[in-house]
């Protein structure tokens, strides 16, 4: 990458989430990178083609197009080797995560905007939890009995731990897992080694007491 561009890529506030050690991933044009970068400091609206997006017909006999992202960016993300844009669909008023390898910019940003708080309030969290759940074919939760600072560190980088209110005393936080199977979501949750509360799904409330008559039964005398 050019010196100027890395000088000024440099400047742009931007967040790993973890750093990918196996093949590289698409490149990402610099200037992309800049443009988006600036309008989330700039807190501009930007407009964009996203690969993948919903289709939509305009008029009879028109041909479909997929209609621009409108979007308030917020953070640009690299984790893995990959580009991320954390932004807030105007259109669909939900908070999304881009591949920047997948969009197209169009010329020209909008009005600005007072910047929202990314949900949960931890950008790495929220991608996080985000790519988890495209990766693994299911997700669950559960309210763990001990210190968030205590799981985070072995929640793992694409899982979401964050503290709740202490009852009588006692800490607790929520964890948010994807796993391969719903089995092995249930044993996930039983490695930290603290009594916990599955909050769902109902499928992993079935492989959780599946899993515990299992076990219950292996130390039966």
């Amino acid at each position: 990458m050019p010196a100027r561009l890395r000088a000024r890529l440099d400047a742009l506030e931007v967040t790993t989430v973890r750093r990918r050690t196996g093949p590289a991933e698409p490149e990402v044009d610099p200037d992309l990178l800049l443009s988006l970068g600036s309008a989330c400091q700039a807190r501009e609206v930007v407009r964009f083609d996203y690969e993948g997006g919903t289709m939509a017909t305009v008029g009879e006999g028109d041909a479909a197009f997929r209609p621009p992202r409108r979007v308030e960016p917020h953070h640009l993300v690299t984790s893995e080797g990959r580009w991320y844009l954390v932004a807030f669909d105007l259109d669909r008023d939900d908070w999304r995560l881009f591949r920047v390898d997948r969009l197209t910019l169009r010329s020209g940003t909008g009005p600005r905007f007072v910047r929202r708080e990314v949900p949960g309030g931890d950008v790495a969290a929220f991608v996080g939890s985000r790519i988890s759940g495209s990766r693994s074919p299911v997700r669950g939760e559960a309210v763990l009995h001990a210190r968030a600072a205590d799981l985070a560190p072995w929640v793992g980088t694409y899982g979401l731990c964050e503290p709740l209110p202490d009852v009588a005393g006692e800490p607790r936080c929520r964890v948010v897992l994807g796993s391969w199977s719903w089995a092995g979501l249930a044993g996930r949750f039983g490695v930290f080694g603290v009594p916990f509360e599955v909050v769902g799904p109902p499928e992993l409330l079935a492989a959780t007491r599946e899993m515990g008559a299992r076990y219950a039964a292996a130390v039966r005398d």
